[in-house]
């Protein structure tokens, strides 16, 4: 950081159309770190070949936790199987389910789905 300003360089991104006077960029932002709540940062685009051709917007980087969003069914009797759907929570990642602080679950009794992404 300088001053209030955190300088992070991202090369993570694709060029999802060009035109003759337009480009589509999509930017796979960085995990931020030591922010606290929510946090505005400025992002520059640069052009590799001419540094005088910037663009400059905002983002809000959100300070999202994880949340249970869903679950399904709600009840049911011992040895049913419950769908999760759990928000903003580290992925990938290994994860441990645990019932009434007893020891993890075996991993043969856990599945994470292919569909499941950063998001959800």
């Amino acid at each position: 950081r300088e001053g209030n300003v955190q300088r992070v360089y991202i090369d993570q991104f694709t060029l999802a159309s060009q035109g003759a006077d337009a480009k589509s960029v999509i930017i796979n932002t960085p995990q931020f770190v030591n922010f606290v709540g929510d946090e505005r940062v400025d992002i520059v685009l640069e052009s590799a070949a001419d540094a005088s051709k910037s663009v400059r917007f905002s983002y809000l980087v959100e300070d999202v936790r994880p949340a249970v969003v869903s679950k399904n069914p709600v009840q049911g009797i011992a040895g049913t199987k419950i769908l999760v759907g759990v928000e903003y929570f580290e992925y990938p990642t290994q994860i441990f389910i645990r019932i009434n602080d007893g020891n993890p679950l075996p991993d043969d009794k856990v599945a994470i789905l292919p569909m499941s992404n950063k998001h959800l």
